[in-house]
Formats: C-alpha cells, sequence, structure tokens
C-alpha cells in the first residue's frame, strides 16, 4: 500500500520502480490454508531477485565508469599514481603549511589582547546540588583559575 502510494508519487527514479514492480509480486505469495486470503513473503524469492549479475553491477556502479565496465568497451583509460603524487606534494601539502602558519600567527595575536566575560551571578549558572568529591568541593575537576569562575567568588585571577 505505501509502495505502491510512494511510485504514484514519483518520489522513486522510474529504474527503481521498474525493480520494485518486478520484484514484488514473485516476493509476496498468497496463502490460503484456512480459507483466508493472506500475504506471506517468500524470503527466497526476494533473495534471488537481490543477487545480481556482475552485468547489472557494472552498468549500474558510477554510470558505467567501473574499470571493468570500461574495459568491456574497449575504453583504455590508465591512472596516473604520479599525478595524484604530485597534486599531493605540490598543492595538499604547502596549503596545510601556509594554514597552519596562519593560524599560529592568529592565534598568538590573539593571546595578546585576551577577553574573557565579566562574571554576573545568575541564578541559573554555577548551580551546585552537592559538593564535588574532590578539592573544596566548589571546583570542577578541570577548573583553570584565569577562565573558569567560582560561583559566589568569580575568577580567582585577574588577568
Amino acid at each position: 500500500m505505501v509502495l505502491s502510494k510512494l511510485m504514484k508519487s514519483g518520489s522513486f527514479g522510474a529504474a527503481v520502480q521498474r525493480s520494485l514492480v518486478q520484484i514484488q509480486p514473485r516476493a509476496l505469495a498468497h496463502s490460503s490454508s484456512s480459507g483466508k486470503s493472506t500475504q506471506k513473503w517468500d524470503w527466497d524469492a526476494w533473495h534471488k531477485d537481490m543477487i545480481w549479475s556482475k552485468e547489472d553491477v557494472l552498468s549500474v556502479h558510477a554510470g558505467g565508469h567501473h574499470p571493468d565496465a570500461q574495459k568491456e568497451r574497449g575504453v583504455k583509460h590508465h591512472t596516473n599514481p604520479k599525478l595524484w603524487e604530485r597534486i599531493f606534494y605540490f598543492i595538499c601539502l604547502p596549503a596545510l603549511v601556509i594554514t597552519s602558519i596562519n593560524v599560529y600567527l592568529m592565534e598568538q595575536e590573539h593571546k595578546k589582547h585576551p577577553h574573557r566575560p565579566d562574571y554576573i551571578p545568575y541564578e541559573y549558572m554555577y548551580v551546585r546540588r552537592r559538593k564535588f568529591p574532590w578539592g573544596d568541593g566548589n571546583h570542577s575537576l578541570f577548573h583553570n583559575p584565569k577562565h573558569n569562575p567560582v560561583p559566589g567568588i568569580g575568577y580567582e585571577v585577574d588577568l
């Protein structure tokens, strides 16, 4: 029922519609042992329909650009590993180094002018229902006195 609605709505491609129409009647077998007309899923028929031949796979895979499909059509296409090695060494690595240097320099400039938000003791922030089991119970496990305020006190270290 849902399958037929989806097929009529046009949300499937034409090839998928054709394959589903071919599979559906064989996979659903009618059994009427007790006089009732019920549908039973035939797993063997479904499995046979799902096994694709090599030709089916090659024709579908990447629009026929699979190397075996190209060999069958007589297309001579050779991959060039040297090209990709040169692209890696002369384009990718320099781009990685340049962006890494850029990020490092920007972070160094950022460290010269530190900024942290002002501590405002809102009611809903830094709620402690019970103390932490370490230290004085008011500091988080990875507490940084420069960047993490303590509830009720604020920042412990001024910048």
